[in-house]
């Protein structure tokens, strides 16, 4: 789709795959964040395009919203532990020395305000898990 070729697209999801997989792991969670995590990637990119979004990014907002659906939030911290867990794959991926992200740096605001949109981005794509009470419930339309 959008001109990505299904082997570039393949090889993409699985590196998007292995790091939700490894920041899980740096996170300390059980396997099944990771496998939540990866779950959610691949249905977010199978009805988004690969062009548009970027998949260091989707895969933070997979981890984080996997975090969630499996009520592993420790509230107040999980979106900067999932920023720091990121900044340290890319550090490794780029082969930079390690060094902790600063809080409230400029890649920290950005990379955070990136994480909260593709969090929106995710939970527009998927349907409600409750169904939602019928606003007219009655069965008569004409009374």
């Amino acid at each position: 789709r959008d001109g990505v070729d299904a082997a570039h697209e393949r090889r993409v999801r699985a590196w998007a795959c292995t790091l939700a997989l490894h920041a899980a792991r740096m996170l300390g969670k059980p396997h099944a964040v990771a496998a939540t995590a990866q779950a959610l990637l691949q249905r977010f990119y199978y009805r988004k395009s690969l062009k548009r979004f970027d998949a260091f990014e989707v895969a933070m907002g997979a981890v984080f919203l996997a975090l969630k659906v499996e009520e592993e939030v420790d509230f107040g911290r999980t979106v900067r532990r999932v920023l720091y867990a990121f900044h340290r794959l890319y550090q490794r991926r780029k082969g930079l020395p390690l060094s902790p992200m600063p809080l409230g740096g400029p890649r920290h605001a950005q990379w955070k305000a990136r994480l909260m949109a593709v969090e929106r981005h995710m939970l527009k794509g998927y349907p409600s898990p409750c169904p939602s009470p019928n606003p007219n419930p009655n069965p008569n339309p004409n009374p």
